[in-house]
């Protein structure tokens, strides 16, 4: 796929601000974000998700040329595609200061499995795990007077990539280059074959 401007992440998120329900309504898209180092607890109770991906694992990596016939060009122009097939594991981690951290994870796990989140799929080219990766962290732990409560939830995301761009092709370079083979000299790059004697060295 050519999504640059758009990460696995961000699929995600957008997932779960669509499927996640707080006290009747959609989750408050403020409060889903990707993690970065400038993050910040908010202050109030209610629930905050955040999301992260580390370990990126490649399962595959093919490439293919492809031959375009140009009405402009006298030369045949090749493009190149290659198609990466990578593991991203995404940690969706649930934080607040009262339970709906806890009462949040049937949603969430609910979420990767909506009809919505198949659509979002297929759009995008990835593949959530119906399951996650691994069991339910709870990482809750006392700040100052106040409990934190955190779970992280980890589903593996395999996502496609497709990449293309215009390669060179190097048979039609006119490259000047005379390799003697026995009695014979041939030039490479033009596909043409010449006897020995025939080659002016200027022209080389």
């Amino acid at each position: 796929m050519t999504r640059k401007d758009i990460t696995t992440l961000d699929i995600i998120r957008n997932i779960l601000i669509a499927e996640v329900f707080i006290d009747g309504g959609h989750i408050d898209e403020k409060r889903v974000n990707i993690y970065n180092q400038k993050f910040e607890m908010p202050t109030d109770d209610n629930l905050f998700i955040t999301l992260s991906t580390d370990g990126q694992k490649v399962k595959s990596n093919p490439q293919a040329n492809t031959e375009v016939s140009t009405e402009t060009e006298t030369l045949d122009q090749y493009i190149e595609t290659i198609k990466v097939l990578m593991q991203e594991p995404v940690t969706i981690s649930l934080l607040s200061r009262n339970e709906d951290a806890l009462k949040a994870i049937p949603d969430v796990i609910a979420a990767m499995a909506s009809t919505y989140a198949q659509q979002v799929q297929e759009k995008c080219s990835i593949k959530i795990a119906r399951l996650p990766a691994e069991p339910v962290k709870n990482l809750s732990s006392v700040e100052a007077t106040a409990r934190l409560f955190r779970f992280d939830i980890t589903f593996n995301v395999d996502t496609w990539y497709k990449i293309q761009k215009n390669v060179d092709y190097y048979d039609t370079f006119l490259a000047k280059l005379a390799v003697a083979q026995g009695t014979k000299v041939e030039y490479r790059g033009i596909n043409s074959t010449v006897e020995d004697g025939e080659v002016d060295p200027d022209e080389l």
